[in-house]
């Protein structure tokens, strides 16, 4: 992406797309990009087309709300700028190589590196995206990696507040080197250890007033040597692209300024902090609060408040540190509103943990040992052609490149690595240190959920899906993220029900088909077409299928994928018996008698042509049900007994009440 001038802050969202379920969202939004691009010849120069692919949008998803007042053209380019960022699509609108790809489950297999940070393929492809992603300079020549930069930054300081790393991260410059860079995170040890405060450093370091152009800074001096200041002059210089009016009032506020500085009278200061309570004054001088310090009296006098802000730098002599305050504080603004997405769109990777609102690496331990390997080709900085990199859809940032590609990492380069990891922890030659990486992840997301997630949560949880309303469904986000949709928190709560009914008796982060977050968080179904949870223990394979579509939907939207995918695994593991069970809020009689029936019929996978079955075991249960499990504490090997045996009876009829004679003996 490009910087639009010298003192803008990269933002890797768009206003018009400030969605939080970002991987959701970007599956959906992509193929209907892919259909529309292959009908039309040219995004850039044709209205016509891109209004029908916002009505596309609009009338395929419900992403987002029809407004009457919409210009369709000028909405579809709002709309799919959040898919420029990433590298999902360039300028034109055309898909990358890495779009096209995921869409089509097709991502280029994780390399050794890759499988060592135990990541679902859609956590992969943000993470190299990532690692690709540049921020470039006006000139479009100099270019940053915000991300290299961040992970340099993590695997030097732990617990750093999330306030001090977006700060960093967003006022980081083109123009700077590498040494710069670094100089910059290594000064912040000083925060680190409390021997500076952040303000300090960032005035230090990153002030705002260090990127004010010469041009600019001739501007801003001819406006104060005046003896009474412009005011058109004035608005060119303290700006505000989305209102004229917040122009205005920043105009007021100088001039309630001067006059208190001419004449520090009880009427001129009540004027002044009267317009200083104003939230653009704030957002514009004050750093998002009141740029004055003031009593909690419902008055104040001339020399108390002198006395209070004796070192405010708004009412120095020297005018130009007005402007300064000016510049820090819409920049710390910008950062403050970007930040969001920045989070959001790091977190897709995985490797960062946002918690308690401090930023860590999953696996800082990994990262130093590959970056300090690495540094002389792993640069945060660099010099290119914008156009080249970002404008051209064959270039390397569209190319679908593992991550020892992007960083050229030999093989024999990583053996090595490798063996010095193995002495470092212990790892035995006859383990591979995938299943060692593995194994310790699953340790993490055991310890997560039975301290996040205890059982009374999950059934509290249960209870709110089994009665969803709006209200319900931001209760259920709240509680667990608003970074995925309700369907799929649904999946991940449904896997812990049973990692309890269970008695922990499986791998919960294997079994799960979902991408998380560096918290263990979920953030989407991941690709592959796969059942929503596949347990596999040591004499047969579960898989649970879960959904919140009410029984109207069920048969239309559930009977056909349900049965394909218990058809798949059933094929796929021929020496093992598998048991599919169905769960839902309410389920549709036709539908549970079907899958009943799907035991005496002979089916053929889709993933293996010409390999068949001679039926499927499909078992149903409710929201309702599972709760019951859950509070009665039954075990899951009673539940399993029971659907096996009457799965061994093949019969010839299937008749209505055949689930509920079943229940009977599980649920009691």
């Amino acid at each position: 992406m490009k910087l639009e001038n010298t003192n803008s802050v990269f933002n890797l969202g768009d206003t018009s797309f400030r969605r939080k379920t970002l991987l959701d969202d970007y599956k959906v939004i992509l193929p209907i990009l892919k259909n529309h691009m292959e009908k039309v010849d040219r995004w850039g120069e044709n209205n016509e087309g891109q209004a029908i692919f916002y009505h596309s949008i609009i009338n395929q998803t419900d992403l987002f709300d029809r407004d009457e007042n919409d210009e369709p053209a000028k909405r579809a380019r709002t709309l799919t700028n959040a898919l420029v960022k990433p590298g999902l699509i360039n300028a034109n609108r055309q898909l990358s190589e890495v779009a096209l790809n995921w869409i089509n489950n097709k991502v280029k297999r994780p390399d050794k590196l890759e499988q060592w940070l135990t990541l679902k393929i859609d956590n992969i492809v943000f993470l190299r995206q990532c690692f690709k992603l540049r921020v470039y300079d006006t000139n479009k020549t100099n270019y940053f990696y915000p991300f290299r930069i961040a992970i340099e930054l993590l695997i030097s300081y732990e617990d750093i507040p999330e306030f001090h790393f977006f700060n960093i991260i967003h006022s980081i410059e083109p123009k700077m080197d590498d040494d710069k860079i670094r100089e910059i995170i290594y000064n912040y040890h000083k925060v680190a250890n409390n021997f500076q405060s952040f303000e300090e450093f960032y005035e230090e370091n990153l002030s705002a007033g260090k990127s004010i152009t010469p041009e600019l800074l001739i501007k801003v001096e001819n406006l104060f040597s005046k003896s009474e200041v412009d005011e058109q002059e004035f608005y060119e210089v303290f700006y505000n692209r989305k209102s004229t009016n917040a122009q205005k009032l920043y105009y007021k506020f100088y001039q309630a300024i001067t006059a208190f500085k001419n004449n520090p009278s009880d009427q001129n200061l009540k004027t002044l902090i009267e317009i200083s309570r104003n939230s653009s004054i704030k957002k514009a001088f004050g750093y998002g609060m009141n740029p004055f310090k003031l009593t909690r009296k419902k008055s104040i006098s001339v020399e108390e408040f002198l006395e209070l802000n004796f070192d405010n730098l708004l009412l120095s002599e020297n005018s130009i540190l007005f402007f300064n305050q000016f510049m820090s504080s819409k920049r710390s603004d910008l950062i403050k509103e970007y930040s969001d997405m920045t989070k959001r769109i790091f977190n897709l990777t995985g490797i960062f943990s946002f918690s308690n609102k401090l930023v860590n690496l999953t696996q800082p331990w990994l990262f130093r040992k590959i970056t300090a390997t690495y540094r002389d080709r792993i640069f945060l900085t660099g010099e290119e052609d914008y156009e080249s990199y970002e404008e051209d859809i064959n270039s390397l940032f569209y190319k679908d490149q593992s991550l020892m590609e992007i960083l050229l990492i030999s093989d024999t380069e990583l053996e090595r690595i490798e063996a010095e990891i193995r002495k470092e922890h212990g790892i035995p030659d006859k383990v591979s240190i995938v299943e060692a990486f593995d194994e310790m992840s699953e340790q993490k997301f055991r310890s997560f959920i039975e301290s996040i997630f205890v059982e009374s949560k999950v059934i509290l949880l249960l209870k709110l899906f089994k009665n969803r309303s709006p209200e319900n469904d931001k209760k259920i986000q709240k509680l667990v993220s608003d970074a995925a949709t309700v369907p799929t928190i649904f999946e991940y709560i449904i896997a812990i029900a049973w990692y309890y009914l269970s008695e922990k008796n499986f791998s919960i982060r294997k079994s799960v088909n979902l991408s998380l977050d560096g918290n263990f968080l979920p953030l989407t179904h991941a690709a592959g077409g796969d059942g929503d949870i596949i347990i596999k223990y040591s004499d047969f394979i579960l898989m649970l299928e879960v959904t919140l579509m009410d029984r109207n939907a069920q048969k239309r939207g559930e009977l056909e994928p349900v049965i394909r995918h218990a058809t798949n695994l059933t094929v796929k593991e021929s020496d093992k018996e598998v048991l599919t069970i169905f769960i839902a809020d309410e389920l549709d009689q036709n539908v549970v008698n079907l899958f009943r029936a799907a035991s005496i019929v002979q089916l053929e996978s889709t993933q293996q042509k010409g390999q068949q079955t001679d039926g499927v075991n499909i078992f149903s249960l409710s929201i309702e049900e599972i709760i019951h499990l859950l509070e009665r504490k039954i075990e899951y090997q009673k539940i399993v007994k029971g659907i096996r045996e009457h799965f061994s009876i093949k019969p010839s009829f299937v008749k209505t009440g055949w689930r509920e004679d079943v229940l009977e003996k599980l649920l009691n």
